[in-house]
């Protein structure tokens, strides 16, 4: 490599050590190696590979320029912004949101800390898009702008939302349900500002009852009181019992039995299990 004006020769070292080891890694792994693999592989931080070079675009054009490898476009390929999130959403229920770093998340999504940076701003603007998004928020807020659908229906195809949750995102669910002391705050920070899946389900449940088709009540109370339904559906219920169902009935997650169970939730938080004072006169 030719010493370029004004770099030392200790830097230009570095430059050739860095696009040896790259040549390497792509003859040994392909071109979807981590810019952690490469800075493991020269011996120098990631920081100081970033210094030299700051891109994976920028590591493929000097190999192009400076070695006549042709790296493929599979290098210089960024990860979706959904590959982000979806890294993003893997890493906090492996290290928490406190303890998460962008440059984590950008090392395991094979990307550049600019390019989080450039696309979602700030670690807090990328963990609310990562609520927001892949959590049941999106969703429900289409569900609930439909004032006007069926009551019971919209309920069921929400609470279906929770159990496809759950059931998808163990890790990100019991981050969001169970946190406590800094994470618990972090979570609270987060969610600032921001009308999340209770609040959203909390407005709905309001503006039935101001339709006349549910009794006034707290919405806020009814609201936790669906969420906490739906979610004790996800349990298994199998540990609970002294004399349980067979696990076919209760673990089954075909379509039809999660429906069914849906129905069951919406229907017990719509008309309880209370006899009415007709039946109960006729017992």
């Amino acid at each position: 490599m030719s010493q370029s004006k004004g770099q030392r020769p200790d830097e230009e070292d570095l430059d050739e050590r860095i696009l040896r080891a790259a040549e390497a890694l792509l003859t040994s792994e392909g071109p979807g190696f981590t810019m952690e693999a490469l800075a493991q592989a020269v011996g120098v931080s990631r920081a100081t590979l970033y210094r030299r070079v700051p891109s994976r675009e920028k590591l493929a054009e000097r190999l192009r320029q400076e070695r006549a490898v042709e790296p493929g476009t599979a290098l210089t390929r960024e990860p979706s912004r959904q590959k982000i999130l979806e890294t993003t959403r893997q890493l906090v229920g492996r290290l928490g949101l406190v303890a998460l770093t962008v440059e984590q998340i950008a090392e395991a999504a094979g990307v550049s800390p600019v390019t989080i940076y450039r696309t979602f701003g700030d670690k807090d603007a990328l963990l609310r898009t990562m609520f927001a998004e892949l959590g049941p928020r999106s969703e429900a807020a289409a569900l609930f702008a439909e004032l006007d659908a069926p009551l019971e229906d919209t309920l069921t195809r929400f609470v279906l939302a929770l159990f496809r949750w759950r059931a998808e995102q163990p890790a990100f669910f019991a981050m969001l349900i169970f946190s406590q002391g800094e994470e618990a705050r972090y979570v609270e920070q987060l969610r600032e500002r921001q009308y999340g899946t209770t609040d959203r389900l909390a407005r709905y449940l309001a503006a039935q009852a101001e339709r006349g088709r549910l009794r006034p009540g707290s919405p806020v109370d009814r609201a936790l009181g669906l969420i906490g339904l739906a979610l004790g559906a996800t349990f298994d219920v199998r540990r609970l019992l002294a004399a349980p169902p067979p696990a076919s009935a209760e673990a089954s997650t075909e379509p039809g039995h999660q429906e069914a169970r849906a129905r069951a939730v919406v229907e017990l938080f719509l008309h309880g299990v209370a006899a009415s004072r007709a039946e109960g006169d006729a017992s």
